[in-house]
C-alpha cells in the first residue's frame, strides 16, 4: 500500500461566531459538483474525503465503510463522501487507509483528499481545503490531511473585534435615513486582504456588524461594497447565503453595491440570493435598468469641475429615462447633495454630509439630517 502522508488536521472552524444556522432561504441553483458538495455539506459536522481516478465506483466503498447517514455525491472521475462519523484522528486515519485499499483494488488508481467539516463554519472553505488536499497529492496515491494554512479563529476574532461605524445614506431630497453602510477604520478599509478566504471573512464581519446596524429599524437598508476580485469568486453566492443565514437578516433589506464590469452570471448568481444588487455607472453607457451608484472620486469632484458636472448630469438624465435609482457616494456638501437631488439622484452619502456614526447608533443620524 501506498505511504500515507498525514499533516496538520484542518478543524472547523467559526461555530462560535454563527451558533445554529438556519438554512431556510432558497439557494443559488445547485448545478456541477462543486456545488453539490456545498449544498450537501452546509451545516453539517463530520469530514469531506474528495476521490479522484479513472474507473472509481462509489458503491464499492457501501456497506462497512459507508453507512446510511453519509452522503456520496459522484462525478466525472470524481466523488465526494461526507462522514457523519469520522471519529478521532486515529479512527479516522484508518478509514481512508481502508477505503483507500478497497477501491484500488476494485477500480486501480485513486487519489485522496481529505478534511474535516464543522456546522458553524463556511461550506466553500472545507470544499477548498479538500480539494487544495487533493492536488497536493499529485502523481501519488497520498492520503493528506490538508494542513491549517490559516488559523481560522484568529481571523474570526480578528474581524469581529473591527470597530465598523455606521454611514448614513440619506434621501436625496427629503435627507432622512434610507439605508447604511458598515464602514472600517481606514487603515482597514485601504488594506488589500492577504487572501479571498480573509476577504470573505471581512465582508461577513461587515455584513454581521450591519445587521446589528439595524436591529429595531424596521425600515432602513443595508448597502454592502462588494469588491470585483469577491463578486468573481465562485463561492461567493453560497458564503452570502450562508452569512445571511446566520445573521438573520432579510436578503430583500440588503443592497450589494458592485462594480461596473460585472459579467452576467455572477450578477445572476447574486441576484438568485435575494439581495439587490447595485452596480456602478461611471460612464452613461453603463446605465440600465439600475439601481446604479456613482463612485466617490467622480461625486468630489462635481464642486469644481465643471465637466464632472455635466457628465454626473448626463448619468442622472439617462437613469430617469428607464426609471433607475442612483446613489451617489462621497458627496462632501449639502450644496453639493442639493446639486444632485436637483438633477433628479435619489440617495447621497459622504462624510461630509453625514458623517459615520457609532455601531448602533443610527437613530441619531437619522434626526440630525431629517
Amino acid at each position: 500500500m501506498t505511504a500515507i502522508l498525514i499533516a496538520c488536521l484542518s478543524l472547523a472552524a467559526f461555530g462560535a461566531v454563527f451558533g445554529r444556522v438556519r438554512l431556510v432561504r432558497e439557494r443559488p441553483p445547485v448545478v456541477g459538483l462543486r456545488d453539490r458538495v456545498i449544498d450537501a455539506i452546509s451545516g453539517r459536522s463530520g469530514a469531506l474525503v474528495l476521490f479522484e481516478g479513472s474507473g472509481l465506483d462509489p458503491a464499492v466503498l457501501a456497506g462497512d465503510l459507508i453507512c446510511r447517514r453519509d452522503q456520496v455525491i459522484a462525478g466525472e472521475d470524481r466523488f465526494a463522501v461526507h462522514l457523519d462519523a469520522p471519529g478521532r484522528d486515529a479512527e479516522f486515519a484508518r478509514w481512508l487507509c481502508r477505503a483507500q485499499v478497497v477501491l484500488e483494488d476494485r477500480c486501480g488508481s485513486v487519489r485522496m483528499g481529505a478534511t474535516r467539516t464543522g456546522a458553524g463554519a463556511w461550506p466553500e472553505d472545507h470544499l477548498n481545503r479538500a480539494e487544495r488536499a487533493l492536488a497536493r497529492a499529485k502523481s501519488e496515491n497520498v492520503v493528506l490531511f490538508i494542513d491549517d494554512h490559516a488559523p481560522p479563529r484568529a481571523l474570526a476574532a480578528e474581524a469581529a473585534a473591527i470597530p465598523f461605524e455606521a454611514l448614513p445614506i440619506l434621501c436625496a431630497e427629503r435627507h432622512e435615513l434610507v439605508a447604511v453602510e458598515p464602514v472600517a477604520p481606514p487603515d482597514v478599509e485601504d488594506r488589500r486582504p492577504a487572501s479571498p478566504e480573509v476577504a470573505r471573512h471581512l465582508f461577513l464581519a461587515r455584513l454581521r456588524s450591519g445587521a446589528r446596524m439595524l436591529d429595531g429599524d424596521s425600515g432602513a437598508r443595508l448597502s454592502l461594497p462588494l469588491p470585483d476580485d469577491l463578486a468573481a469568486d465562485p463561492d461567493m453566492a453560497f458564503a452570502l447565503v450562508f452569512g445571511l443565514d446566520g445573521c438573520d437578516i432579510l436578503p430583500e433589506r440588503v443592497t450589494l453595491r458592485v462594480g461596473a464590469g460585472l459579467s452576467p452570471a455572477t450578477e445572476a448568481a447574486l441576484l438568485a440570493t435575494g439581495c439587490t444588487v447595485s452596480t456602478e455607472a461611471p460612464t452613461v453607457a453603463q446605465v440600465g435598468a439600475g439601481p446604479h451608484w456613482l463612485p466617490a472620486e467622480m461625486v468630489r469632484d462635481m464642486d469644481a469641475d465643471e465637466a464632472a458636472r455635466r457628465q454626473v448630469a448626463t448619468i442622472l438624465a439617462r437613469a430617469a429615462e428607464t426609471g433607475a435609482e442612483v446613489h451617489a457616494d462621497g458627496v462632501g456638501s449639502r450644496k453639493t447633495a442639493q446639486m444632485l437631488s436637483a438633477m433628479g439622484c435619489t440617495l447621497v452619502s459622504g462624510p461630509g454630509l453625514a458623517p459615520a456614526v457609532p455601531d448602533g447608533d443610527t437613530g441619531s443620524a437619522s434626526a440630525s439630517r431629517s
